[in-house]
């Protein structure tokens, strides 16, 4: 019986990977899409040359994905229709539908950001309300289309995609996120030379291993349960979570238009639910154990923006912080560093007095001390 472990040890062969959690995750997001309910979506995002894609590409024999490399604002949903067969729609979501595809796998997201603007508006919108379960749309051909069908995402991409999401954060968070890093350049050349010539049976020989193992989870009829101790702090972690990745709306000139609007912790405990137990079984447990909170901490950390994480980890770290002091600890520039405290500060995760020279000296609220220590989001030691 193929293993996790026979997966990383192929993967091995060809890849240079620091962190093979990554692994875990993604597997355990396909698995989460075979269980009842709304669907879980997860951006893989790397440098160039950090081996998502590869990762990615190791899905394309699985009979429940479908990959997308070209993609037009039409690509998921259009009015065409068959006259000779009555009408029949041919948007991709109804083929995909027909054909028992629940997983949409992007090899390189990061083309969305070169469409229009406009495009990549209406794309993502579809993107998001197929997340959600239900996509409708009327077309000038009197063509009606419909879908209540539960669609995930897989996606490999790089950190551009940050600011795709500062632009679009107000359409709502979807996607979950997992960062892998490009840090052994002389492990990943070495390896590379070493597999060169063998790169296509070693990749092929990777994705039937994957297709096999996830074969075993074509029916799921017992999900693993929470260790209590790990729910309790999962829960602050979304709370925490969502609240930090809440979107701010700004004109071109980043003047903040409207209140925050913090984001609930709902969806994104739905969606940490069922990866954590997706990656439970992956992992061939039937107890979500403390060995997997510190993968869906990391989650949570790479899917708020990273910035954000960054100044609330200083500032929580030095209980209290001038904005001088802070710029240097994260090394940018004073106004850089004022606006993203300001930006916390809108959210209400910081507060701000004056010391004795009257500068800018910022600490955290309490009610997030609390969840931040709950949570143990900035804990090293694994759980």
């Amino acid at each position: 019986m193929i293993t996790i472990e026979d997966i990383k040890t192929q993967f091995s062969k060809y890849l240079c990977l620091s962190d093979t959690d990554v692994i875990d995750v993604m597997l355990g997001t396909v698995i989460a899409n075979r269980m009842p309910g709304d669907s879980v979506s997860l951006y893989i995002i790397g440098p160039s040359s950090s081996a998502k894609t590869e990762l990615v590409r190791s899905l394309i024999d699985y009979s429940h994905s479908y990959h997308l490399t070209k993609i037009t604002p039409h690509t998921l949903v259009s009015g065409f229709q068959d006259r000779a067969k009555k009408g029949e729609n041919f948007s991709l979501l109804t083929k995909l539908q027909k054909e028992g595809r629940n997983i949409l796998v992007f090899k390189d997201f990061t083309t969305i950001l070169s469409m229009r603007r406009e495009d990549r508006s209406e794309f993502i919108s579809q993107l998001r309300e197929m997340a959600d379960g239900y996509i409708c749309g009327d077309y000038g051909n009197a063509q009606h289309f419909e879908l209540k069908e539960h669609i995930g995402v897989i996606a490999a991409c790089t950190n551009a995609i940050d600011e795709f999401d500062s632009v679009n954060g107000v359409l709502g968070e979807r996607f979950l996120k997992y960062r892998i890093s490009a840090e052994m350049a002389e492990a990943i050349a070495k390896i590379a030379m070493e597999s060169n010539n063998d790169k296509e049976g070693l990749r092929n020989e990777a994705a039937r291993l994957v297709v096999e193992f996830l074969g075993r989870f074509e029916v799921i009829c017992d999900l693993p349960t929470w260790y209590e101790e790990c729910r309790s702090r999962i829960q602050n972690l979304c709370i925490f979570g969502a609240h930090l990745r809440s979107p701010i709306i700004k004109d071109p000139q980043g003047i903040q238009l409207s209140p925050v609007d913090h984001e609930g912790p709902g969806r994104l405990i739905s969606s940490l639910d069922k990866l954590a137990k997706g990656i439970a079984m992956v992992q061939g447990e039937s107890i979500i154990s403390p060995t997997v909170y510190p993968i869906i901490k990391k989650v949570v950390k790479d899917t708020v923006p990273p910035y954000r994480l960054l100044v609330v980890k200083s500032v929580f770290e030095h209980e209290e912080i001038t904005t001088k002091d802070l710029a240097t600890d994260l090394h940018v520039h004073w106004r850089t560093a004022q606006k993203y405290c300001e930006d916390l500060r809108s959210i209400g995760i910081l507060r701000d007095t004056k010391d004795s020279e009257n500068r800018n000296l910022w600490s955290i609220n309490e009610s997030y001390v609390k969840w931040i220590k709950d949570s143990q989001i900035f804990v090293i030691d694994r759980f």
